[in-house]
């Protein structure tokens, strides 16, 4: 099974970029202090990048 989440961790990694975390708490209106790492990770293109810039 670790095969399988690193895999698929490795491929969120590749098309995001790290992230202070405190744009997706505005956004999602949750405290992400104590989440996983992916809480700090947003998209590295596309429309989602451009509304993360209005935070």
């Amino acid at each position: 099974m670790q095969q399988y989440v690193a895999e698929a961790d490795e491929r969120y990694r590749g098309f995001t970029v790290e992230d202070s975390g405190e744009r997706m708490a505005k956004i999602a209106q949750v405290e992400v202090s104590e989440r996983g790492w992916w809480s700090f990770r947003v998209p590295d293109s596309g429309p989602i990048t451009q509304d993360l810039a209005n935070y």
